[in-house]
């Protein structure tokens, strides 16, 4: 167990989970409060690099805050390596495939809405975390799973560069959900494109947005070189009160 100071109040367990889907198991990151109750439930689709120590951080942060948050890992334990460009990441992630992926977070959101559960109320709805090139994957999630009571993408890329894989459709995803929307985005990453940006608010008048302006697509990673610790922490009390705001309450 564990809290940090500045970082919320609640004790929390956190560490790696095996999740039966179906006739496999599906790998992961778990972290909650380790406390009597059931609480909130955030599922994370990470971005291109997968479940990395920064992806860990959140987790573990979130569950600070009252949230558990859960991350399964889209590569099933062959993640590209930290290394590569991030040009090759984003390659690796396109290559997965949608329905692999959609696949497994099906999976989970039935673990979670397991009421035999003790530690999540998520069988009363939860929420979706994408970062990333998972954005979009996070997006047509939340119109496609039961259960799913608000959704939040980070970094989403909006535009093709030299490079990547072309972005996943994005607008298209996000027009087709109905439950609360946070989107949170950096000017200054080079997938992001303006008009787009603009028409994308206009595609989900539910949502609420936030942009910074100086910060890449990247800025949450604490790993990278973008990582902007300031816009970081402004983006977790964002996410927390979000998901406070539009999750079933612990009971």
């Amino acid at each position: 167990m564990s809290v940090l100071k500045g970082e919320g109040d609640t004790l929390i367990l956190y560490g790696t989970i095996d999740v039966p889907v179906g006739a496999r198991t599906l790998s992961g990151y778990l972290a909650r409060p380790d406390l009597t109750g059931e609480w909130p439930t955030v599922m994370i689709v990470p971005s291109a690099w997968g479940v990395t120590s920064s992806v860990k951080d959140i987790c573990r942060r979130l569950a600070r805050h009252g949230l558990a948050a859960i991350a399964p890992d889209p590569y099933r334990g062959d993640a590209p390596d930290r290394t590569v460009p991030v040009e090759v990441a984003a390659k690796a992630f396109a290559a997965i495939g949608s329905e692999r992926l959609m696949a497994d977070l099906e999976g989970v959101a039935e673990f979670l809405a397991n009421p035999a559960g003790f530690w999540s109320n998520a069988e009363d709805g939860f929420g979706l975390l994408g970062n990333g090139d998972g954005a979009a994957v996070a997006a047509g999630a939340a119109s496609r799973l039961s259960g799913v009571r608000s959704l939040t993408v980070v970094g989403a890329p909006l535009s093709a560069v030299d490079g990547f894989p072309l972005p996943a459709d994005l607008m298209s995803a996000m027009g087709a959900v109905e439950v609360p929307v946070l989107g949170v985005f950096g000017k200054a990453d080079q997938r992001f494109d303006a008009d787009r940006f603009s028409a994308l608010r206009e595609a989900a008048p539910q949502a609420e947005f936030a942009l910074y302006e100086n910060a890449s697509g990247d800025f949450w990673d604490d790993w990278l070189d973008a990582y902007d610790d300031a816009a970081f922490r402004d983006l977790l009390g964002r996410i927390g009160g979000f998901f406070h705001r539009t999750l079933p309450s612990r009971r």
